[in-house]
């Protein structure tokens, strides 16, 4: 009698085996079919497939920096002539093919199923369990707080590398150089330097992270620049006062890393102050002007880091104009720059301000926030280009605005090894 070739156990196994092949099949395509449905639900053509500017969303335009003119097709992709149409056809069906698999696959590490969820029990447990964060840019402090550590921001804070005499002379030319060019203009020059979260709020710091005793990195550029006649603005004792002045409330975002609304009027009190021993007339808006709201919410761009956005709560603060008292309405405008990248400006306007134009060079501090919207109130019209990288002015924006005040506003964590744009 034969013995039977294959044993029950085995089939059992089999079939046990498949099952899981496709729950694990099935699984996949769970994960893919979310971020798919939602790529193709927004999907438009790669740049260079059709002869539309490139797509943006609604409230924002492309414009060039010169004329405030559409981006046509001919600007993201080189024209061809007639003769080497069908090559220019295939090459533009690849690069859409291309464009469209990396937009997907983009689409697909931010959208998968569960991301969301899995990052918050990921970032939850280590920062429970370890002490620790998942990112290498947010740094889990005390009591709730985060704070950033990109941009050499750790060893600014425990002041171990401080700048050197080379280093300092560079900031000093690069803004005497800026001032210089700017009065032959005509125009105004004002340095605004916003503090980091972990000057303004250093106790809730871990404990292990300790400041030498030595000056900050902000502390010797000061004492650089105060025999010069640069006019610089340092918000640091601003920022200082107005966390005493609110000692139920902080005036930095435990979970972001700027400052609020409320650190955001300080600021602008400053700014406006500052402004006003020039330009007469000039005051900031009294409290008394405003109506101010605390409400909870979702959490800041540090917990979005973290993947743990939606259930690290934050305190919102809104201040709403009262009377006649009202925010001028914000426009933001993207363009090609003269490298041909995409740039950022924001532009608000009103009528009967003491002051006519101003434009600011400035980084998220102003974009971001709402200091951008109290000094609004101020000027006519009011432009900010975003800084992105280091700080610097683009000169030829100034000379098409003839502005009477240009403000280059950037954060403590751009005193780092720093070479000023070349002429």
């Amino acid at each position: 009698m034969e013995k039977p070739t294959t044993s029950p156990k085995k089939s059992h196994g089999s079939a046990r085996q498949f099952r899981s092949a496709w729950l694990t099949f099935g699984f996949g395509c769970v994960l893919f079919a979310i971020p798919a449905l939602t790529f193709f639900a927004r999907w438009s053509p790669a740049p260079g497939a059709a002869a539309d500017a490139p797509k943006v969303p609604r409230e924002q335009r492309i414009f060039t920096p010169a004329h405030d003119e559409p981006v046509k097709f001919d600007d993201v992709v080189p024209a061809t002539d007639a003769t080497s149409s069908r090559r220019a056809q295939w090459g533009r069906a690849i690069a859409s093919a291309l464009y469209n698999a990396h937009q997907f696959f983009s689409n697909f590490k931010e959208e998968f199923a569960l991301r969301n969820r899995l990052l918050r029990v990921h970032g939850g447990l280590q920062q429970a369990g370890l002490a620790t964060s998942r990112s290498m840019d947010a740094l889990q402090g005390k009591d709730g707080w985060l704070f950033y550590t990109g941009d050499d921001a750790i060893a600014q804070f425990r002041r171990v590398q401080p700048l050197d005499e080379k280093q300092l002379a560079a900031w000093q030319a690069f803004l005497e150089t800026e001032r210089a060019w700017l009065a032959r203009q005509g125009i105004d020059f004002l340095v605004v330097v916003a503090p980091e979260k972990h000057t303004v709020y250093p106790e809730f710091m871990p404990a292990y992270l300790q400041p030498a005793r030595a000056p900050s990195r902000a502390d010797q550029l000061m004492a650089q620049l105060s025999p010069s006649s640069l006019n610089v603005l340092d918000l640091r004792p601003a920022l200082l006062a107005s966390k005493e002045r609110w000692p139920q409330h902080a005036v930095f975002y435990r979970t972001d890393t700027h400052w609020n609304a409320l650190g955001a009027y300080a600021a602008y009190e400053a700014t406006a102050r500052r402004l006003g021993e020039k330009y007469s007339g000039l005051q900031a808006a009294p409290l008394a002007d405003f109506e101010l709201s605390f409400r909870p919410g979702r959490g800041g761009d540090l917990a979005r880091l973290l993947g743990r956005q939606t259930d690290m709560s934050e305190e919102h603060i809104e201040f709403k104009p009262l009377g006649t008292r009202a925010f001028p309405a914000q426009e933001s405008i993207f363009f090609r720059d003269g490298a041909g990248q995409f740039q950022e400006k924001i532009v608000a306007q009103t009528t009967g301000a003491p002051l006519q134009r101003a434009v600011f060079f400035a980084d998220s501090f102003v974009c971001d926030t709402s200091y951008l919207s109290f000094l609004s109130q101020h000027f006519n019209s009011l432009t900010v280009f975003r800084n992105v990288d280091v700080p610097h002015i683009d000169r030829q924006a100034v000379q098409e605005l003839q502005p009477q005040l240009v403000v280059l506003e950037f954060a403590e964590r751009e005193f780092v090894d720093f070479s000023p744009p070349q002429e």
